[in-house]
């Protein structure tokens, strides 16, 4: 997304941390983000956390620059990106995946201009700042059914240091690595999809994805944060009618019922993080339908039309 023209990504830390997306010079709650066609945005803010949607589960992305006839919302100027699931394949697939990763370096202790790193000890490498990641998924497609199940686990943790001028870029004297506590974090990524292909020219499809995280509230070392936690969980569920006609890749009629869930959780036993104690959980749900479709009328233009409700 960031190599898109006009776009621009905003991540605010590692890995799990929250990632904004704007469009065209305008603000994040602007740009509509769409999921299998499933208003992502925060009904309070306008805005999404790219961090919470599972890149491993996407197909592909589309970005359009401007307004969408059948997009449900009202009016976003800045555009809409819009994330589409993976789908069963024809035939019996499967695959895995494993990934880890290390921080491998630490500081030295020094500041000033002498300030540097050195090799961490080789037995705490898979302890210390080590991210490991494995992902499964399976598909089966014969005749006119097709079913996939996909999940990823990732789970990260350590702490790790970085590069620090102090504010003051022109003066090496008062520059070193800083630690950054608290870093840990987990996230279960997990789709299913049912597929239905009643003929050649249309489809039925029901698709649930899921994603939980929690990790730390990552700070200096100055202040741990060791008890501090957020966990988040998002769940939605949709099901898709399509029916073609002219083109394979575009319906001439769509229809789609969706439901979707999600909760936040903040835990700050020790007021470290907002100065004063607190735990607190939110949670929220939605619903909407949205119908759309184009026709082509003499074959010299096209009329876009959609409807939406939620």
């Amino acid at each position: 997304l960031e190599s898109t023209p006009s776009v621009r990504v905003k991540s605010f830390g590692s890995f799990g941390s929250p990632s904004l997306l704007s469009q065209r010079g305008s603000d994040a709650p602007h740009t509509l983000v769409l999921l299998d066609d499933i208003p992502l945005n925060e009904a309070s803010s306008g805005l999404v956390d790219l961090s919470t949607v599972p890149s491993f589960l996407l197909d592909s992305v589309t970005v359009m620059r401007g307004f969408s006839a059948s997009a449900p919302s009202p009016f976003h100027p800045g555009g809409i990106v819009k994330f589409t699931t993976k789908r069963p394949e024809f035939g019996i697939h499967g695959e895995a995946g494993f990934r880890l990763g290390v921080y491998p370096l630490q500081g030295d202790g020094d500041q000033g201009p002498a300030v540097g790193q050195k090799l961490k000890p080789p037995s705490s490498l898979f302890t210390l700042g080590a991210l490991r990641q494995i992902v499964l998924s399976s598909s089966a497609f014969d005749g006119k059914l097709g079913v996939m199940a996909t999940a990823s686990l990732e789970h990260a943790v350590g702490d790790f240091v970085y590069y620090s001028d102090n504010g003051t870029v022109y003066n090496l004297d008062d520059d070193r690595y800083l630690l950054r506590r608290n870093n840990a974090h987990a996230s279960l990524g997990a789709l299913f999809t049912l597929l239905y292909l009643p003929d050649m020219w249309s489809e039925l499809r029901l698709s649930f994805l899921e994603f939980d995280r929690t990790g730390g509230a990552p700070g200096l070392d100055v202040v741990p944060a060791a008890d501090t936690r957020q966990s988040g969980g998002r769940q939605y569920l949709s099901v898709a009618y399509s029916r073609f006609k002219d083109y394979p890749d575009i319906a001439s009629f769509s229809a789609r019922l969706f439901l979707k869930f999600s909760s936040l959780g903040w835990m700050d036993p020790l007021g470290e993080i907002s100065n004063a104690r607190q735990t607190s959980t939110s949670r929220a749900m939605g619903a909407g339908v949205g119908l759309s479709g184009y026709v082509t009328p003499l074959s010299v233009a096209t009329v876009v039309w959609g409807a939406n409700g939620s």
